[in-house]
């Protein structure tokens, strides 16, 4: 993702860097929790949920997952403003409209997450919440007039970011990335979420065409389904290590923005 925010909105910049970091240290600890367990052979996988949970009973772990919750919104609002204000300047062409649509789609499951992390702050309890409520997601789409068309076209919309991350691993083009390791786990990080996004959004495409919103699944649901495959200990330890360095990207990510900001002439 090109930084490309201009000095007359620091505020932007601001909401941009926090929601990169809380979101890179979500992706750290869900991925390192879903190595770990592949690693010492537990059947159990990790979704954003029970990331949440491990930061909460973490020492100071109700403000720390508090302050994740407060970074977690800032990158949904962010989202949301490059999706409505072209914050990044992508132009009014047909594919910068479509990346605006999808910048307003992450938005709102950032908002989803917010609103979950904020109540395991507040002690909420979310044990037989379905995951991360994918299938709850499914459900209202297809309640809708052309549900399953609008369903089907979320579906696509989720495969067609798979192979847009599956792209960038192999092109492995991150020239915001000055350092040889970032970009190695750059591309690590973009392959293992483009393999999740494709199950994940065949998912949701399989819960469009039967009308079935329970086969819609969100991360756990799809690192199962790895797990189900031939050396499916190893795909999912390769999945959760790659999130986990994507995490580790996104972090730095900030700290480069961060810096950029600074540098700039002017720039308070």
């Amino acid at each position: 993702m090109s930084f490309t925010f201009s000095n007359e909105r620091p505020w932007l910049h601001a909401l941009a860097v926090a929601g990169k970091t809380a979101r890179g240290f979500v992706y750290l600890v869900a991925g390192g929790a879903t190595a770990y367990a592949a690693a010492n052979a537990k059947r159990d996988t990790t979704d954003l949920r029970e990331a949440f949970s491990v930061i909460y009973n973490a020492p100071f772990g109700q403000v720390l997952l508090g302050t994740v919750a407060a970074g977690l919104g800032t990158y949904a609002l962010w989202r949301a403003l490059v999706g409505i204000l072209d914050a990044e300047n992508r132009g009014t062409g047909a594919k910068a409209l479509v990346r605006r649509a999808a910048d307003l789609f992450v938005a709102a499951i950032y908002v989803s997450l917010t609103v979950l992390a904020v109540r395991l702050t507040l002690g909420a309890s979310e044990r037989g919440g379905g995951g991360d409520g994918t299938s709850r997601w499914a459900a209202r789409l297809l309640e809708q007039p052309f549900g399953q068309w609008l369903a089907g076209i979320v579906g696509l919309v989720i495969v067609g970011v798979g192979v847009h991350r599956l792209r960038k691993a192999w092109r492995g083009n991150f020239p915001e990335l000055r350092s040889e390791w970032l970009r190695a786990f750059a591309r690590w990080g973009n392959a293992a979420r483009g393999v999740i996004f494709l199950v994940i959004g065949g998912f949701f495409l399989m819960a469009a065409i039967y009308r079935s919103p329970g086969q819609a699944r969100g991360l756990e649901g799809a690192l199962q389904f790895l797990s189900n495959q031939p050396a499916g200990a190893i795909l999912v330890l390769v999945a959760g290590i790659g999130l986990a360095l994507y995490g580790v990207v996104a972090i730095a990510e900030a700290f480069i923005l961060h810096g950029r900001k600074a540098n700039v002439p002017g720039a308070s």
